[in-house]
């Protein structure tokens, strides 16, 4: 019998449509800004699944 594949861990919590638009966003501020650092996701996206909304 075949082994079982390991579960996958998520890379983020944030959901594919909220990725893209993202992404579309720091191609937009590399493109004024320079790559520099560049974006990255930080903050509890990475680790845990949490809406949070300060506005």
């Amino acid at each position: 019998m075949a082994e079982a594949a390991p579960k996958r861990k998520k890379a983020s919590y944030v959901g594919v449509p909220a990725i893209f638009k993202l992404e579309l966003a720091c191609m937009h501020l590399n493109d004024a800004y320079g790559d520099g650092y560049g974006c990255y996701l930080v903050g509890s996206a990475l680790g845990m699944r949490v809406v949070r909304n300060d506005n």
